[in-house]
């Protein structure tokens, strides 16, 4: 026989079969043509319980087996087999053929005798996770739903093709129609119970079959012991995340209480709707009834299945082995290492050590019972407890959110015919401001406070943060909470995006909304409409790390808060609500700036009582000099005394200690110093976690992105908390702001034991104090010559000189105005920002004349009767009852058209701009940092202020490392990559830093009825001059120093200029210090270099900010070249040192400046010339001038500078 002969053979067979096929499956449809409706119900349940024990035989089955062996990897393939149609009459026959055997077996062990052996104890069962197998009929439920709509796609399509009619059964005729034996029954209408039958079964089947597809596709996460992989995130994530299964081998507690009940509630329906099939004229239709069906079928298995969970226990008489010791995790391995590695010599602590304090967490009050709810407890680690900063917040912002009815009452202790006496807060105002360190739960809290406000109060928050980037790490930190409890399924937390928008259009509407401000801005404040659902529900409005709200984000945040609450008015009033159902605002910071609660009140428009918590070991602690001891009697006002020891009772001491360091004290036994990176590299190399932070507020989202690192560090974390060595770089005042703040850095670590090894070498020698066995070290960075202008920084030994021989007196500076250090100022809105912002609002609301004076001030008055005039602003006049005296009251509402907005080219002071677009530069004029490979933006900045801030050549930190200023881009770079005035800059590898060589004019600009005649300012025996003016600046850029880090050293002159290029113009306000105003002042120009360079030393000390926002110069109104004008140059009447506001029109630094003084500023300034030793690296790094001086002109120069500061400078207590 040959092949082909053979194939012909096996097609012909195939043909038989499938005729007997076809033939067998009519003669089913003959005999159940005639079938009664209860015959085909009765089939039907027959069916699905079939289906339903073969899947509850299959669950049992994997759980039985595992349990026997949790080793066992069973085949999901053979699984599946043994429990299709061939497979249990081939299991039913072998169970048949066994059966005897079996028998003969059981006989056999019954009458064996079992005398002499003895009971053997029960063996501890292993631990097991078997998963359940119910997510898999859910998966295939939707994928049958999906080819049920897709088929109703599909059908107009078919039937266009075939041209058959509307009537025409499609489906039917399809899949029977080509078969003649089956041409009675068509069309299957004409039978509706035997058309259900069909369909139904087809559809149950086809069901079935999509279940075997899913659990196939889970192959390596069914048929398994789960128990290694139950935390794993890519384990069965559908199961986890979809189908309420957490656990993974049951249900959810509080998805199972609602969802028993629909199967309950869907029977009914589905038996009425199975009489209607055969009704006429209407019947329902039979796919449809089979996809109840199967989606019945389903969501009973999905609650029926369990699969098994079997923890592993410890033995009751032993107690749990106590952890095993982490090898080198610890600081004084560091210093060993340093110290067998680079010959380190033990450094000097800068400060006594410190406690590590640990946070009074205390279960939620009676008193509070019913004002926090107590499902917020399944979000907290054990023992679910709040810290005292929450529980007393909550509380209070739960009591304010009662304004209707009085707080409920404690049912637990309130007696029949006893009133409750609930007293009302003591604080001042509803909305609240939180101050308090790192660490202590701040954003918890504002998390908890969002999700209590939905929980108690059913109404909504809006989160709001500084960026995109922390308000992606918010939601995800919210989601985290919420994902392992069962609130998930009661609270809905949203970022702004398209599904959020039609969720609230069909009112759902979030109870957690979390966004940037430039979102707020954007798409909130632009569009209020689509938001006035959650905007009406708003109950509170969380403002996260207001602190790092630095820089011209200032502005937009002042107007954005203000055009906030105006739209929250509006609404209520629109909606007849009650005023005092105003949302509640509360707002989280640390305390990094002087005067927080009033910068937060300005920046915000929101009157907050300030609740400043600090955090108190239970041990008493020495204080740090120059600040005063913290103890319950002298709490700053507005510290919550709950935090008081005596008032913690569950306060516990932490083991672990606070060491701080100076980067200075690390040196070799020769003397050479270490830098952070040979610390670092220490760190990587005994893997110990380590943290880099950047203080100041403008400058903390860098991170360690500054760090010039050759390999990716292993043990780098994000959060000091998890950190046992923290670098804090950046000024003097902000690092030590940030050592206040960071009083809990690494507490969050475990606390291993150390071994034996004598650790005596790394600490200090004389140390009162022994630190402990694992110490937290805090390492500060930075420059030297920043400690020598600050009394309670010890100078740098290698710029401190030897005062008495020097013999130069300094000034004495009051130690409790330098703990105010830095302060902040804020940048006020003007010119076309605060246009932008009224065109979103104008183009979008009708609004009252009133209140966009209130909120952008009187100078838009102008501009509003210049657009009446043009009618291009519609007029609404309105008679309202005033709330206050009971009278009459005209109001005049405005809006204007789309047709006002005038393009961006061609916008002036008299008419609308676009909206605004982008929230992190004020100024409506802005320029790109671009890369010139990659092209990445890193970042947007004031055009007139661009080529002063980014001169060439200059090094500078973004989020994306170190960079060079390389170029600006010219006219012929519009129609390229870069647009006209960006500043082009290339990636930098190397450790230099740079300062610039350059001259800045400085033209006074006065208004006719001013001067310039600066005023009289006595602040020591003779006066100096003080004026702010408008000016207008020219840049004469020399070229450009790179320097030495450490030493200052000069390396090498780069990017020259020569005058003939056009010098950039700035137009902005600045305030002139006048040293001369008399005529037999003395200063030279030497020595009104070093008194600038000492200023510029001084003013980031001094101002939150002020790297960016302020620029010092020395205007000289001879116009020859630096290097022409003599050293012992007097200066004249109209010569000045100008602190210049680097953007155009102003930011209000140099407003500050003048509303200050400058008396604090020159006093340090005074301090850092008379702790100089050598004025090099002063004058390398900090001096403008293009004209080095000698070491005797130097001496000569500082001797003057001295000699001026005494004449002008009471050295007093006086600040």
């Amino acid at each position: 026989m040959t092949i082909i002969a053979l194939l012909t053979d096996i097609r012909l067979l195939l043909s038989l079969l499938n005729e007997l096929a076809w033939r067998a499956f009519a003669l089913t449809l003959d005999a159940l043509s005639s079938s009664s409706p209860l015959q085909i119900a009765f089939l039907l349940v027959s069916l699905m319980v079939a289906l339903f024990a073969t899947a509850c035989s299959m669950q049992s089955e994997l759980n039985r087996t595992l349990s026997r062996a949790p080793e066992t990897r069973i085949n999901p393939l053979v699984l599946e087999l043994r429990y299709t149609l061939p497979g249990i009459a081939l299991r039913a026959f072998i169970w048949l053929i066994t059966l005897p055997a079996r028998m003969l077996r059981a006989l056999f062990s019954l009458f064996r005798s079992s005398s002499n052996t003895e009971a053997l104890p029960a063996a501890v069962p292993p631990p097991i996770l078997v998963p359940t197998l119910g997510p898999s009929y859910l998966w295939a439920m939707l994928i049958t739903a999906g080819i049920f709509l897709l088929s109703l796609a599909l059908t107009p399509l078919l039937r266009w093709q075939l041209e058959v009619p509307a009537h025409f059964p499609l489906w039917s005729y399809l899949t029977i129609g080509h078969r003649p034996e089956l041409a009675p029954f068509l069309p299957l209408d004409s039978y509706p119970w035997l058309a259900t039958l069909l369909t139904s079964t087809f559809w149950l089947l086809l069901w079935w079959a999509c279940a075997r597809i899913v659990r196939l596709t889970h192959w390596n996460d069914i048929g398994l012991n789960l128990i290694d992989r139950l935390r794993s995130p890519g384990t069965l994530t559908s199961w986890r995340t979809y189908f309420a299964a957490s656990s993974l081998h049951d249900l959810d507690a509080s998805f199972t209480t609602w969802a028993r009940w629909l199967p309950l509630a869907a029977a009914p329906l589905l038996l009425v709707s199975f009489t209607a099939l055969a009704a006429e004229p209407y019947r329902v239709n039979t796919s449809s009834f089979a996809l109840a069906l199967v989606a019945l079928t389903s969501w009973s298995l999905h609650l029926t299945l369990k699969g098994l969970y079997r923890p592993s226990e410890p033995s009751e008489d032993t107690k749990p082995p106590a952890p095993e010791p982490s090898p080198q995790t610890s600081w004084l391995d560091v210093l060993d290492h340093l110290q067998t590695t680079r010959n380190l010599s033990p450094p000097s602590q800068a400060r006594p050590p410190r406690p590590l304090p640990e946070l009074d967490f205390r279960p939620i009050s009676r008193e509070a019972d019913a004002l926090i709810s107590p499902l917020l407890t399944e979000l907290l680690p054990a023992p679910a407890r709040l810290t005292a900063m929450q529980h007393d917040v909550l509380t209070h912002l739960s009591h304010s959110s009662f304004v209707h009815l009085e707080p409920p009452a404690d049912t637990r202790s309130l007696a029949l015919g006893q009133r409750s006496s609930s007293g009302g807060s003591r604080l001042r105002h509803r909305n609240q401001l939180v101050i308090a360190p790192e660490g202590a739960g701040k954003s918890t809290l504002g998390m908890l406070a969002a999700l209590n406000i939905a929980l108690t109060h059913t109404r909504s928050t809006l989160f709001i943060v500084r960026d995109d980037e922390r308000a992606r790490n918010t939601a995800e930190h919210l989601r985290n909470l919420l994902t392992p409890s069962t609130l998930r399924w009661n609270l809905r937390t949203r970022r702004i995006d398209s599904h959020l928008v039609e969720d609230l259009t069909t009112g759902i509407i979030p109870d957690v909304l979390i966004c940037d401000l430039h979102e707020l801005t954007t798409i909130i404040l632009a569009d209020s409409e689509t938001f006035r659902p959650l905007l009406t529900n708003l109950g509170l409005v969380v403002v996260d790390e207001l602190h790092a709200f630095c820089g011209p984000v200032e502005v937009h945040t002042q107007l954005a808060m203000r055009r906030l609450d105006l739209r929250l008015r509006a609404l209520r009033r629109s909606d007849g609500a009650d005023e005092h159902l105003a949302p509640l605002f509360l707002m989280l910071a640390t305390e990094t700036m002087d005067n927080l609660p009033t910068f937060a009140r300005a920046l915000c428009g929101v009157d907050a009582a300030p609740r400043i918590f600090t955090l108190h070991p239970q041990h008493h602690t020495v204080p740090t000099p120059g600040t005063r001891e913290t103890s319950p009697s002298n709490l700053t006002p507005g510290t919550d005394a709950s935090h008081a020891p005596e008032d913690s009772p569950n306060t516990t001491s932490s083991p672990g200690q606070h060491i701080i360091y100076d980067l200075d004290a690390f040196t070799t036994t020769e003397g050479h110093p270490l830098s952070a990176f040979d610390i670092i590299a220490a760190c990587e190399t005994r893997a110990v976690p380590w943290h880099w932070r950047t203080a100041g507020d403008d400058r903390a989202h860098l991170g360690r992105a500054p760090l010039p690192l050759r390999e990716e560090p292993l043990h780098h974390v994000d959060d000091p908390l998890y950190a046992r060595v923290v670098f804090i770089e950046g000024h003097a005042t902000s690092v030590t702001r940030q050592l206040n703040a960071l009083q809990r850095a690494g507490a969050l670590l475990s606390l291993p034991h150390l071994s034996g090894s004598d650790t005596s070498g790394a600490r200090a020698p004389g140390d009162a104090t022994s630190p402990p066995g694992n110490p937290v070290a805090l390492i500060t960075i930075i420059d030297p010559i920043e400690r020598l202008a600050l009394d309670h920084l010890p100078p740098s030994d290698g710029l401190a000189p030897d005062l008495e021989h020097l013999d130069r007196p300094a000034p004495r500076i009051d130690p409790h105005i330098l703990a105010t250090l830095p302060r902040p100022f804020l940048r006020p809105p003007a010119g076309e920002l605060i246009r932008r912002h009224l065109a979103s609002e104008l183009t979008q609301h009708t609004t009252e004349v009133a209140s966009l004076l209130d909120i952008f001030g009187n100078d838009i008055a102008p501009l509003l009767r210049t657009l009446a005039r043009r009618g291009e602003l519609l007029l609404d006049p309105r008679t309202a009852i005033s709330q206050t005296t009971r009278t009459y009251e005209e109001l005049l509402y405005v809006r204007a058209l789309e047709s006002s907005l005038t393009p961006e080219h061609a916008t002036t002071d008299a008419s609308l701009p676009f909206p605004v677009t982008q929230v992190e530069v004020a100024s409506p004029h802005h320029v790109c940092l671009r890369e010139r490979t990659t092209l990445i933006e890193l970042g947007r900045i004031d055009s007139h202020s661009a080529r002063f801030l980014y001169y060439p050549g200059r090094i500078f930190e973004s989020i994306h490392g170190r960079h060079i200023v390389v170029a600006y881009a010219d006219d012929q770079a519009a129609q390229g990559a870069f647009n006209v005035g960006d500043v082009i800059v290339e990636p930098f590898l190397g450790d230099d830093r740079t300062s610039p060589i350059r001259r800045i004019h400085v033209d006074l600009i006065a208004a006719p009825d001013e001067g310039f005649t600066p005023e009289r300012h006595f602040l020591g025996e003779q006066p100096l001059g003080l004026a702010h003016f408008p000016v207008q600046c020219r840049l004469h850029h020399r070229a450009t120093r790179r320097l030495a880090p450490d030493s200052a050293r000069i390396r090498e002159r780069i990017y020259p200029r020569t005058d003939n290029e056009q010098p950039p113009r700035m137009r902005t306000r600045a305030v002139g210090l006048f040293p001369n105003l008399e005529a037999d002042a003395s200063l030279t120009l030497a020595s009104a270099r070093l008194l600038a360079a000492a200023l510029r030393v001084i003013i980031p000390l001094v101002y939150r900010g002020a790297d960016s926002a302020i620029t010092t110069a020395l205007s000289v109104a001879n116009s020859t070249h630096e290097s022409s004008i003599p050293h012992d140059h007097l200066l004249a009447t109209t010569d000045a040192i100008f602190f210049i506001d680097l953007h155009s029109d102003g930011n209000g630094a140099s407003r500050s400046i003048e509303r200050d003084g400058v008396s604090l500023l020159l006093r340090l300034a005074w301090n850092l010339l008379a702790n100089l030793s050598s004025t090099h690296a002063l004058l390398n790094a900090h001096d403008d001038w293009d004209a080095p001086l000698s070491d005797e002109e130097a001496s000569n120069a500082l001797q003057g500078a001295l000699s001026w500061l005494q004449d002008h400078i009471h050295n007093g207590n006086r600040s």
